[in-house]
């Protein structure tokens, strides 16, 4: 699956993720994919068990560009807004090798 304009930021306890799949089934594989692998690899580096998230994933359809300009800068404000970073840019997480991870497997 090719992911086209994704946008990711991992909050303390949520994620928000806006990308566009190739096909209907792109990102059900892809929260799929994050349960099977990164999961497990997060407990196992954290010594903790379980799952990650409380429920299923929720997704929405982005059809408006004003809307997708929103969603993004939403995306991009949010760990300024809770408080994690004085500015967008100073935000680094596990996004990058995130974002690798899944682009790279699936």
């Amino acid at each position: 699956m090719e992911l086209r304009r994704p946008c990711y930021v991992l909050m303390t306890n949520h994620v928000h993720l806006l990308v566009t799949p190739q096909d209907r089934e792109g990102v059900s594989r892809m929260m799929q994919y994050l349960g099977r692998r990164y999961v497990p690899y997060v407990n196992h580096e954290y010594g903790r068990t379980g799952t990650l998230w409380e429920g299923r994933f929720k997704s929405s359809l982005v059809q408006a560009r004003s809307y997708l300009l929103a969603c993004y800068r939403y995306i991009e404000l949010n760990p300024v807004r809770a408080g994690m970073v004085e500015a967008p840019v100073d935000y680094v997480s596990g996004v990058n090798y995130l974002v690798r991870l899944v682009v790279a497997v699936l």
